[in-house]
Parts: C-alpha cells; structure tokens; sequence
C-alpha cells in the first residue's frame, strides 16, 4: 500500500491525502480512498482509490483508479467493473 500511495505521489506532484482505508473479509485485500491536487498539470482536486490484492499463490497486484473529484463518486463503479473485467 505504501509504494502504490508514493507512486501516487510521483505521478501527481502531490502528497495524497489518505481517507477510509478497508481490509476485506478474507484479508486478501486492501483499499484506500485519496484525495490529491494533480501539479503542476492542473490546480483541480482529484480522488481515487488504490487496491491492493494479496491473493494466495499470486504476486501482489495493485491498481489505482481515480478521476477529478467532482466525478469520482459517479464514476468509481464503472472504474470497478473496467478493472474487474480486466
């Protein structure tokens, strides 16, 4: 989690403001919303979401998806379907 958060980090220009981090039943995965401020590319906040999945037998495997703020909630579930049809 914390080498997906610095790539967030190096991509953006920004630190990312870490929110709700989740862990799911089975512990095989692991979640974190951000906010961030993409620079010098834009002044306009961006939110995502970072996952991380530790599935047994498997290398870790981590996707970060994220979109200007004022649309992630409205885009996150179609980000999710993309990444779990992938």
């Amino acid at each position: 989690m914390a080498s997906a958060l610095r790539y967030v980090h190096q991509r953006f220009g920004d630190r990312p403001v870490v929110g709700k981090v989740f862990q799911s039943p089975d512990g095989q995965n692991l979640g974190a919303f951000f906010a961030i401020v993409a620079r010098p590319q834009s002044s306009e906040p961006m939110a995502g979401l970072v996952i991380v999945s530790l599935a047994n037998g498997s290398k870790p495997a981590v996707a970060v998806l994220y979109d200007l703020s004022s649309r992630f909630a409205s885009t996150e579930p179609a980000l999710l379907r993309a990444l779990t049809n992938a």
